[in-house]
């Protein structure tokens, strides 16, 4: 995807379960080495994932930033502590800047990864975009005849229109 011309024209990927995977080894003589872990990379990229994973089990989101736009700036914001499965980037853009939060809520972990991000006040004047993959269903999302179009996992939502 990252070097498909299909997607040339995008400024900024944030994608939820990214591939995860060996990407080398440590050099060693050691004949057990040590497997370094990684995800895709491109020339044409900038690859951001949350910090401090470095296992077989990846993060659950990744940002990617083209490298080709003159005067973007992206980088790690401190905005949210760091965590498997929410990444904030700052980019700065023609003298503006916006913080991106990339979420990703499944499985086991959701619980986890949403209680982080509520914890954690943002500031309301402070430009962001917020994006992901929430794994939420609701009757009006529903296509008719599925078995979400009656069924309302969580009475207590709220679909929030405005």
């Amino acid at each position: 995807m990252l070097n498909d011309k299909t997607f040339a024209k995008a400024s900024i990927l944030m994608i939820q379960d990214p591939w995860w995977g060996v990407i080398g080894r440590n050099k060693s003589v050691d004949p057990n080495m040590v497997n370094i872990y990684g995800t895709t990379n491109s020339p044409h990229w900038i690859c951001f994932t949350p910090p401090g994973i470095n296992g077989p089990k990846g993060p659950g989101v990744s940002i990617y930033v083209c490298r080709d736009i003159p005067g973007l700036i992206a980088w790690f914001s401190d905005l949210l502590p760091p965590h498997p499965n929410i990444l904030t980037v700052n980019i700065i853009y023609k003298g503006s800047i916006t913080t991106l939060v990339n979420i990703y809520l499944h499985g086991d972990a959701y619980k986890d990864s949403l209680l982080h991000l509520i914890q954690h006040p943002i500031d309301p004047l402070h430009p962001i975009s917020v994006a992901g993959d929430f794994n939420t269903h609701h009757p009006n999302w529903a296509l008719k005849g599925s078995i979400w179009e009656k069924t309302h996992p969580n009475p207590d939502a709220c679909l929030l229109e405005n």
